[in-house]
């Protein structure tokens, strides 16, 4: 089962969020039937968040304006919210993403930039790359969205995006799981 907690408010960043974390982390284990603890809350080399002395629980982290979420499983996971903003996502396209990503920018404009952007990086913190990692595209040679990829060790990701408003984008991800529904929960 996969839970999103999602909190709309003030909220510190870096450890001083790390209470929200820890009270989501709680609801979660109540949920599947876990004790839990306020576990020390750690860093790979690379940033990527996880419960020290509780491997069982994974967890991703992502804010945007004054909305927090953050997606708890049993499984390796990943998530991503931002703010549609004007930016110069063309230039950012063609750099950071591949070449059918980019195609499937030039096609969707802005709202496919922030598509492939959320995904982008709800991988990257699955696998705790970030998002400039080494990463399959995530859009076919079709130009369509993959409901899956598969990574160069064998490992597949597999993605949903998350509807919330018109200006928000989000997406969540699965390694080795298929994401079938998630569900939300406000902290």
């Amino acid at each position: 089962m996969e839970i999103i907690y999602v909190y709309d408010g003030d909220f510190s960043k870096g450890e001083g969020g790390y209470d929200l974390i820890r009270r989501a982390a709680s609801e979660f284990c109540r949920e599947m039937g876990f004790d839990y603890a306020p576990y020390e809350i750690c860093k790979t080399g690379k940033g990527k968040p996880y419960f020290k002395d509780f491997p069982e629980i994974h967890f991703s982290l992502s804010h945007s304006g004054s909305l927090w979420v953050c997606m708890f499983s049993l499984n390796c996971c990943g998530i991503d919210i931002q703010q549609v903003v004007k930016k110069n996502y063309e230039k950012i396209s063609k750099r950071v993403f591949t070449e059918d990503e980019d195609h499937y920018v030039r096609l969707w404009g802005l709202d496919g930039f922030f598509n492939i952007w959320t995904r982008r990086e709800a991988m990257g913190k699955a696998l705790g790359c970030g998002l400039f990692g080494d990463m399959p595209s995530t859009v076919s040679k079709n130009t369509d969205l993959e409901a899956e990829v598969s990574l160069a060790g064998g490992e597949k990701i597999s993605f949903k995006e998350i509807e919330i408003s018109d200006d928000i984008k989000c997406a969540c991800c699965l390694v080795n799981e298929k994401i079938d529904s998630v569900e939300f929960r406000l902290i």
